[in-house]
């Protein structure tokens, strides 16, 4: 996946970022508020297999980097991701069709229909 940050201001690794958000969003955080602060409840687990060079991203971070990412990008390495892990569990699985949103708002704020990301 592309990272179109600019080199000096990358402070956190990408895939650590995307991997607290798909966690902290699968374990039920409404926003990017919920994500940091999974992140922050996570942490010492999270550092056993992610790199973390400056701790858990802010809420900013997660916001600015994540709505960079262009969304068919994602969804492509998401699905490659997905089809890696259950095509050991279980050869015969497919790719659902799904259309992601065109940004994390919407995808982060789908926990609960009246809270905005």
């Amino acid at each position: 996946m592309n990272d179109t940050r600019i080199e000096r201001s990358k402070e956190h690794l990408l895939k650590d970022i995307i991997a607290i958000a798909i966690l902290a969003i699968i374990s039920g955080a409404d926003g990017w508020v919920g994500i940091e602060a999974y992140g922050n409840a996570k942490y010492e687990w999270l550092k056993s297999f992610l790199e973390l060079p400056n701790g858990i991203p802010s809420q900013d971070t997660f916001s600015r980097v994540l709505a960079r990412i262009e969304p068919q990008q994602f969804q492509e390495c998401f699905w490659s991701w997905v089809n890696a892990i259950v095509g050991e569990l279980e050869p015969t699985f497919r790719t659902p069709t799904v259309t992601w949103g065109t940004d994390w708002q919407r995808l982060v704020s789908c926990g609960s229909g009246n809270q905005k990301a």
